[in-house]
């Protein structure tokens, strides 16, 4: 057999020759490359769980940092509403006490409307008396003592305080 082509010893020298090659590295190569990848992968796996592990405890900070500021939110509100209805208690007790300030006011202001009136009446009816005291004098010519003078014209000024309480106006 020369040059025309492969005998059937030497191909199945060759086929030996090619599995202790596969055989040798496999052993010594495959064997380690695998060994190496088989660690990357745990180590990656390790990694993507340490991942997802992180991913779950973010997560979970999330959601009570969530909780934490709308708690917050919540007392914030509660703050508000508190400060609110304080302020409006403040102003009800403000717009009270200014009500009674001025009532009482209004009522010294009547008090001394009063007594003011009730002092220019006196005074009027002081002068009235004065005036009806030298009319009568005059007209009737004659002098009469002092108490009949005074009961004459307490009499009619009697007589015109009936007539104002009345409604009528005098006259002269």
């Amino acid at each position: 057999m020369g040059e025309e082509g492969l005998s059937l010893g030497t191909f199945l020298f060759m086929l030996f020759n090619f599995a202790v090659l596969v055989a040798g590295l496999s052993y010594l190569l495959f064997k380690p490359i695998r060994k190496i990848i088989a660690e990357r992968q745990t180590r990656v796996q390790d990694e993507l769980a340490a991942a997802a592990r992180e991913r779950e405890e973010a997560a979970k900070t999330r959601r009570e940092a969530e909780a934490i500021l709308e708690e917050a939110r919540e007392q914030a509100f509660a703050l508000v509403e508190q400060a609110r209805v304080e302020a409006e208690k403040l102003r009800q007790e403000k717009l009270a006490e200014t009500k009674k300030e001025l009532a009482r006011l209004a009522e010294r202001n009547r008090a001394e409307l009063q007594y003011a009136r009730e002092r220019v009446v006196e005074e009027v009816r002081q002068e009235m008396v004065g005036l009806v005291m030298a009319v009568a004098e005059k007209v009737l010519a004659e002098t009469m003592d002092p108490a009949t003078h005074r009961r004459f014209i307490e009499h009619f000024l009697q007589g015109l305080a009936e007539r104002e309480a009345k409604g009528e106006r005098w006259r002269p």
